[in-house]
């Protein structure tokens, strides 16, 4: 199975059956780094509620052929979304697998096992032999599943209907990545400063003992940085232009959005006053890390985009 650094549920999903079927998933990567959360007075949020706010149901049928067949079975309780997904898995085509949405407090693999409601994506898929199988690309993890537990932790789901899927389309890519790399910052950077000065002032100028909590979840939404990578490594197999300082430069973000966030764990364990301007401090390190690493990623495009020719090839 697809193994690598975790980047974002969904696309790891659709990147591993991408490669499976003798794709390059690395185009789909792209504009990840931007990818939908959700903020509001409460805490800041990985999993947005919003329908696919990117677009990458059309990104992965635009790049590959790829159809998204999608039900809505929000709705209803446990037993009522269980046999609406069993009726689209008797009608389901046969080239393609489930793309589901769970909550991980229901499926033993997962550290949240019993322990806390967390949204997450997973290939489900029903084996030769009959019995039902689910692959958690993001985690790693593949193995069994039984009936009760997709019953208790289903939440939603589509068919990637994998019939008609061909190679990336270079022009198709092209455009993505016109629009996706580009010099302005990363809008988690205002949230996240602006959400921790609203509460530190509602607090007092202590960081209370929820802060911490309330804002967690950014450091799942700053895996998606794992994206400039992945792109730059696509430009550089094609254009032959370095890339280790793109790779130096990623894990260093990465280190530096836990550090930040270690800070903000520290102070509201503490539940002492919290530095602000060292916050803000740390926040426009980070930002211009990520604008040099956006400039490296704009030369390497410009690279690739230059060199002497882009093959399309298809695959069945």
């Amino acid at each position: 199975m697809r193994q690598g650094d975790q980047t974002q549920c969904m696309l790891d999903c659709f990147a591993y059956l991408l490669e499976r079927k003798g794709c390059d998933s690395r185009p789909l990567y792209s504009g990840v780094w931007e990818s939908g959360y959700d903020i509001d007075e409460t805490g800041i949020y990985y999993f947005s509620r919003r329908l696919d706010p990117k677009g990458w149901y059309e990104r992965v049928q635009r790049l590959y052929n790829v159809s998204i067949v999608y039900w809505s079975i929000y709705k209803g309780g446990k037993e009522e979304r269980f046999d609406k997904f069993l009726a689209a898995l008797n009608e389901a085509p046969g080239d393609g697998a489930f793309v589901l949405s769970v909550d991980l407090f229901y499926f033993p693999h997962s550290q949240q096992y019993r322990s806390k409601h967390v949204p997450h994506l997973v290939i489900f898929e029903v084996l030769p032999d009959g019995s039902w199988h689910l692959t958690d690309p993001y985690f790693s993890w593949a193995g069994p599943v039984d009936s009760r537990t997709l019953r208790d932790g289903l939440v939603n789901g589509i068919w990637f209907d994998t019939g008609s899927i061909h190679d990336v389309d270079t022009a198709a890519a092209a455009e993505l990545f016109r629009r996706d790399i580009h010099l302005t910052p990363n809008p988690l950077i205002a949230d996240i400063e602006r959400f921790v000065y609203q509460a530190v002032g509602q607090s007092g100028g202590q960081a209370s003992s929820t802060l911490f909590d309330s804002i967690q979840q950014t450091g799942v939404i700053a895996k998606r940085f794992e994206g400039y990578h992945i792109v730059c490594r696509y430009f550089a197999e094609s254009s032959g232009e370095p890339m280790q300082t793109v790779a130096s430069e990623t894990a260093a973000l990465l280190k530096g959005w836990e550090s930040l966030l270690l800070t903000v764990a520290r102070s509201s364990m503490l539940n002492r006053t919290f530095d602000l301007p060292a916050f803000s401090a740390k926040l426009g390190t980070l930002n211009e890390l990520e604008l040099a690493i956006r400039r490296r990623l704009l030369h390497s495009f410009a690279a690739w985009e230059a060199r002497p020719q882009r093959a399309h090839s298809l695959r069945s």
